[in-house]
């Protein structure tokens, strides 16, 4: 009986350790993640540091990151030109094309 008790407090032991390793772990990477926002220079890599932020972060915390996403594509999206959204649809219309066509 005592044998068991050791291995169960063992067992214990090791899990505990794996899961503050996990969770420091992930501290780090949301550390990581809101420097490489700060330091981003265009809104692409912003929007892609907030999505995965936004993924990471806690529910307390991912609203906000969220948030500034919509921000971000709200007035991008107030900035862009006629001509840039035909030409948008443009490409898009032809890749749609291209999809169906290599299908037959």
């Amino acid at each position: 009986m005592k044998v068991s008790k050791n291995i169960v407090f063992i067992i214990l032991i090791c899990s505990l350790q794996f899961l503050f390793n996990l969770s420091y772990s992930q501290s780090d990477l949301i550390d990581s993640l809101k420097l490489a926002l700060k330091n981003a220079k265009h809104d692409t890599s912003r929007c892609n540091t907030l999505s995965h932020l936004a993924n990471l972060a806690s529910d307390e915390e991912w609203p906000k990151f969220n948030e500034q996403l919509k921000n971000i594509a709200e007035e991008n999206l107030r900035t862009i030109t006629k001509s840039q959204v035909e030409s948008i649809e443009f490409k898009n219309k032809n890749q749609k094309d291209g999809l169906f066509n290599n299908r037959s």
